[in-house]
């Protein structure tokens, strides 16, 4: 399908509005968006009874280490204590996973991104040149300055002043309710790093009195729940999120957190503190913004990179939809134009004939999912998070 299709008659959420309407796709970009679009050159895709959102944006991952299984007892005081407490690099699973191959490891990552409608990830660590090459399934925001926290950094303000200055900053920050994590913020300040540049993961520590200077600075914020709850038994204030400072949410890495992105969007929506509506906005739409995306991903716009994931449709409300929805719920996959899962005998399967692999007997996956598991040992495999265990225990070869 390297040219194109037209989906009809599809429930459409295009990253504001939500409506029903049609969607042609001429290579890898979204050529118009409107009801009743006629096209006779290109596959006719079947929309009735689906939602298309935007390809969804995960704000925060550590894509290496997505074969890992949830690691530490929290409650933590700070997320140093965790370290601390996990890291064993000679006990297994994770001297298994430290065994693999970098690229091994990042594309669980990519499996874990594909199999959540992720089209848009950004990972907090160095950017290996896999991420940015054809073989990645999906896009890896770049470039990007990074440290990885106050506390662990060794080279902070050189971390800060890479790429001269430009571009945005990510930093763990305030990942603690102790005096030691709210006082970040606070150390950030005072070496003058806080800037409209500058996103804060995290930000547990931060309180009503951080807003002010929150806003004066223009930081952004990502927001990773199910990783705070089970780390530290708390998240971030409702007051610093619906402060009007940027949100984004980020599904952080399994080391910590429920699962994948839209585990993370029914961990965001327990908290009461944002809608359905407001919570899809968060992974596509308000993400963009604050992650500054162009290209009109995190949306479905003329001229815009064809990022799309289509889910069943149940009710009129796409967000709660996706919160409801299981992975029997996904339609298809669509990342830069092309299609990477879809439903085995859903309407993409008359038009994406080539697959390396069957997912339950349900979806078909462009991912090289039995390359992946012949490479990644048999202790990493028995202890994959269920998420990921469901995949590999039910996945087949495709003839």
């Amino acid at each position: 399908m390297s040219t194109g299709f037209l989906i009809t008659d599809a429930g459409v959420f295009d990253g504001n509005d939500v409506f029903d309407g049609d969607i042609l796709v001429v290579e890898n970009r979204i050529y118009a968006v409107a009801r009743g679009i006629v096209n006779r050159k290109l596959p006719r895709i079947d929309g009735n009874g689906w939602w298309v959102l935007p390809g969804l944006i995960n704000a925060h991952d550590h894509l290496d280490w997505t074969a890992s299984p949830r690691l530490g007892r929290g409650p933590y005081a700070n997320s140093y204590q965790w370290a601390g407490d996990v890291h064993l690099p000679e006990t297994e699973p994770v001297a298994s996973v430290l065994s693999m191959s970098d690229e091994a490891r990042l594309m669980w990552g990519g499996l874990k991104c594909v199999i959540s409608g992720v089209t848009t990830v950004m990972h907090h660590n160095p950017l290996k040149p896999l991420l940015t090459s054809s073989r990645f399934p999906v896009h890896v925001f770049h470039p990007y300055r990074w440290s990885h926290s106050p506390g662990f950094s060794k080279s902070l303000q050189q971390d800060f002043e890479a790429y001269g200055g430009q571009g945005l900053f990510f930093i763990h920050c305030a990942e603690g309710t102790d005096d030691a994590a709210r006082g970040e913020f606070q150390q950030l300040d005072r070496l003058e790093m806080l800037d409209c540049n500058t996103v804060l993961i995290h930000g547990v520590g931060l309180g009503v009195g951080d807003i002010p200077r929150l806003k004066s600075s223009g930081c952004r914020l990502v927001w990773c729940p199910s990783s705070n709850e089970f780390l530290l038994g708390g998240t971030v204030e409702p007051a610093v999120l619906r402060s009007g400072i940027p949100v984004a949410l980020g599904s952080d890495s399994s080391v910590s957190a429920e699962g994948h992105l839209i585990d993370e969007l029914r961990a965001a929506a327990r908290t009461g503190v944002f809608s359905p509506l407001e919570l899809l906005k968060l992974v596509t739409s308000q993400a963009a913004v604050t992650l500054n995306l162009t290209e009109g991903r995190g949306s479905l716009v003329e001229g815009g990179v064809a990022d799309l994931f289509a889910i069943r449709r149940s009710t009129d409300d796409p967000a709660a939809d996706l919160l409801n929805s299981s992975r029997d719920d996904v339609e298809a996959v669509v990342c830069n134009g092309r299609v990477l899962m879809w439903k085995l005998n859903g309407p993409f399967a008359d038009e994406c004939v080539e697959c390396d692999a069957e997912i339950r007997g349900l979806h078909r996956i462009r991912f090289p999912l039995q390359q992946l598991m012949t490479e990644t040992p048999s202790a990493v495999l028995d202890a994959l998070p269920n998420f990921l265990k469901d995949v590999y225990n039910t996945v087949s070869a495709d003839d």
